[in-house]
């Protein structure tokens, strides 16, 4: 019967601390941790907050009761585990070089490969138009590369069409350069004088009133094992403006999406004998993460924007 494997902390402690800063998941849906595996949380319905109720009070009345729309959900995490097999042969090499560590690499690469899954999981929910109340599809001169766009305009109305207003923008890094490069903002951030060049960050954030604009840059590997690589934006085809409340919980609180993460991202070993001639150790690195879509009213999706 094999080892069990046994957590280790110096090996959780670097699968914690692992940060990919093209990474933008935990920015755009942040982690709240829940109690159990099995969790609820809620989603409102954005008709009971904003219709007036009738709240006169007779002298002697009672008064009246209003009850809000909310829907309970009921879910569950999901794990998501890799593992690396090391030789013995590995081990005993890096005892003479205290510069290799092939537990410690393994242990970074595979918390990379967990948050590359979780950031494609992520980015398919941000980047799908069915998951928005409010949406628009570009084409012809509206697109963002096109010299006739007005991007101002665009995001000006789509901004104050949600009911709750976005105060992020999320968005690819093809989608940021083609934005950056707008005629319209470039005229509004030379003050008409020239419509070329590229607008800072902090000057477009400003002019729409946002609290922070997240770029993408990650990529990966479409292809099927065995076959030629093939690399693709996980940030691409659109742009998107969210209300993120980066303190919410995922009862009573609204926010475009959280991600329920019950315990933390661990690493473990046990050794195997079936490694090589010799045996050896395998690293398993996992965690318990659901993402969930907490209101569609909290955000206006932007599609095919090049």
């Amino acid at each position: 019967m094999p080892a069990p494997f046994v957590e280790q902390q110096r090996l959780t402690a670097i699968a914690l601390g692992f940060k990919n800063a093209q990474f933008i998941a935990d920015q755009v849906m942040p982690r709240t941790p829940v109690g159990a595996a099995n969790f609820k949380w809620t989603e409102f319905d954005a008709k009971d907050t904003f219709t007036i109720p009738n709240s006169l009070v007779g002298r002697k009345s009672r008064p009246n009761e209003v009850e809000f729309g909310a829907t309970e959900h009921t879910s569950s995490v999901v794990d998501f585990g890799l593992e690396d097999a090391i030789p013995n042969s590995d081990i005993e090499e890096a005892k003479n070089n205290p510069a290799i560590d092939p537990e410690g690499r393994a242990t970074m690469k595979l918390s990379e490969l967990i948050l590359l899954g979780r950031e494609k999981r992520v980015a398919d929910m941000v980047m799908n138009v069915n998951n928005y109340n409010h949406s628009e599809t570009l084409a012809g001169t509206d697109k963002w590369n096109d010299a006739g766009s007005n991007l101002i305009e665009q995001i000006s109305d789509a901004l104050d069409t949600p009911l709750v207003r976005p105060n992020t923008l999320v968005l690819g890094r093809a989608e940021a350069t083609a934005m950056r490069r707008n005629a319209s903002l470039v005229k509004a951030f030379n003050g008409s004088t020239g419509d070329t060049g590229m607008v800072p960050w902090e000057f477009i954030r400003e002019m729409f009133e946002l609290q922070s604009i997240i770029v993408g840059a990650g990529r990966y590997n479409t292809a099927n094992k065995g076959q030629d690589m093939s690399i693709a934006r996980l940030w691409s085809g659109g742009a998107a403006l969210l209300y993120i409340n980066p303190v919410a919980a995922l009862r009573d609180d609204v926010t475009f999406g959280l991600t329920a993460e019950h315990g933390e991202r661990v690493a473990a070993t046990r050794e195997d004998g079936d490694i090589g001639l010799r045996g050896g150790i395998r690293v398993r690195v996992g965690e318990s993460v659901k993402e969930v879509l907490i209101s569609k009213e909290a955000g206006f999706f932007f599609n095919a924007v090049l």
